[in-house]
């Protein structure tokens, strides 16, 4: 209980400190910048670990709820008639620090992973390099240049919400998370600079390379968790994208994160899991659309949760696909958790903040309509957009980093096949290689065709026919 009320009074005490710096011009800015994404997220992370000290795990996801509160918090604030108030945002937050104070609802336990309490040794190591090494890619000379591009943008709109505009967010045709971000931060500390309005982005970049870091470690090993890690800590495009004002990093945090949560409530089964990780998704919708892509990976965590809850927590028992599906209320008579209704419930009262009062306002349309031009593509035939990717990829990486990936990857396909030996993998190889004539036959017959999206209809029905021979075969046998 000592411990517990030491942790508390001291996260108390630090945040009175910033109160203090706010007052002190040259430290208002670090001040404002613990305030808002530092302390929050150091409070969640003690209301998870259920008053003791919060592992990693706790930790990393306690930063990522942090941002997503402040977040939340300046949105309901943007939508007060008059200027935006920086000392509302800080009052609220100030309650959600103090509420460190009140006695945890819940003892927290050391899971046998160990990373609740005290972490091994080598997990701790792994967090280390990870840390480290994105920290260096993403924090070093951040003030490079001044703000360009969509940077420019998002930091105009954020100074509309400061002085008054109502519908700057709406009109932004993205995710309101990017520009409540650096509008926050410039609230409380009056003034801003290109350092000061990414430094939180690169913050975000970091907790997203250790979230999907810590992810590799629970799915596999340490040792994938780390390769995992620092691939992804030197990956050009979310290094380049973790050193400017824009939502990337925000989307691979609060994906990473909510996957991580997600995962540790399947294995542990504690509905707090459930809860930060439906919050964190929300929260990534928020970011960007792109977000969407990890909901197929979540749905498949929380059908494997209520799978284990429906044998008892074991694995023992073989698995049948009517187990989840009456789970899911699909077979049978449901047996839905209440957990699961009310992180949904959470999850979907997060996205109606904004989205409600956006499907509203006239620009919707708009942006509906440029999704389905530009993101979606509902106007031609389904391609892969791999020969559009392949630019863009050795433009944020070295050639090298993406021909080691490519490889790295076909040596992975051929490990998972262990009943069969090499049989399949030899035969997608073999497939691959014979459709190479039909396929570029077919493309060579439209010299202006560039993507797969605009092959000849023989072109496509092949590649159809081997996907449709190879996949169930991989799935069988793997």
């Amino acid at each position: 209980m000592s411990h517990w009320r030491n942790t508390a009074f001291g996260l108390v005490l630090l945040t009175l400190l910033a109160d203090l710096g706010l007052a002190v011009p040259a430290l208002r800015y670090g001040a404002a910048f613990f305030l808002l994404w530092i302390g929050p997220g150091l409070a969640w992370g003690w209301h998870l670990a259920g008053g003791r000290r919060p592992g990693i795990e706790e930790g990393t996801v306690g930063l990522g709820l942090g941002f997503g509160t402040t977040s939340l918090l300046a949105l309901a604030l943007s939508y007060l008639p008059g200027p935006f108030s920086g000392r509302l945002l800080a009052v609220s937050l100030h309650l959600l620090i103090a509420s460190t104070i009140l006695p945890p609802r819940y003892r927290g336990h050391r899971d046998a992973w160990g990373t609740s309490g005290n972490p091994s040794v080598s997990l701790r190591v792994l967090c280390v390099v990870v840390v480290v090494i994105s920290s260096l890619f993403r924090l070093v000379s951040l003030g490079y240049s001044e703000f360009q591009g969509d940077e420019g943008v998002i930091m105009v709109r954020a100074a509309g919400i400061l002085t008054g505009s109502p519908d700057q967010l709406f009109l932004h045709q993205k995710g309101p998370l990017e520009v409540l971000v650096p509008m926050s931060t410039w609230s409380l500390s009056t003034t801003i600079n290109e350092v000061q309005a990414r430094l939180p982005f690169g913050l975000a970049g970091i907790v997203g390379v250790l979230a999907v870091s810590l992810l590799g470690a629970r799915l596999l090993n340490r040792r994938a968790g780390l390769i995992g890690g620092l691939l992804l800590a030197v990956n050009g495009y979310f290094v380049g994208f973790g050193r400017i004002v824009q939502y990337q990093s925000l989307v691979l945090m609060m994906t990473g994160l909510g996957l991580l949560a997600l995962w540790l409530w399947q294995e542990g089964g504690e509905d707090r899991w459930l809860l930060a990780g439906a919050f964190l998704l929300a929260c990534g919708l928020l970011a960007h659309y792109d977000a969407a892509l990890a909901l197929p990976a979540a749905l498949y965590m929380i059908v494997g949760g209520l799978h284990r809850r429906g044998t008892g927590g074991t694995e023992k028992k073989r698995f049948s696909l009517r187990s989840p599906l009456r789970s899911l209320g699909l077979w049978g008579k449901p047996s839905i958790p209440p957990s699961l209704v009310v992180a949904v419930a959470l999850a979907v009262a997060v996205l109606v903040l904004f989205y409600a009062p956006f499907a509203l306002h006239p620009n919707f349309a708009k942006t509906a309509a440029y999704l389905r031009a530009e993101r979606v593509g509902t106007g031609g035939p389904v391609y892969n957009n791999l020969l559009r990717t392949l630019p863009l990829t050795t433009l944020y990486n070295s050639t090298y980093y993406v021909v080691f990936l490519a490889l790295m990857l076909a040596v992975a396909g051929f490990r998972p096949f262990r009943r069969w030996g090499l049989v399949v993998p030899a035969a997608c190889v073999l497939l691959l290689v014979v459709g190479a004539g039909p396929v570029g036959a077919g493309l060579r017959a439209r010299p202006e065709a560039t993507t797969e999206g605009q092959a000849t209809t023989e072109g496509r029905l092949y590649g159809a026919a081997v996907a449709a021979v190879v996949w169930p075969a991989a799935v069988v046998v793997s």
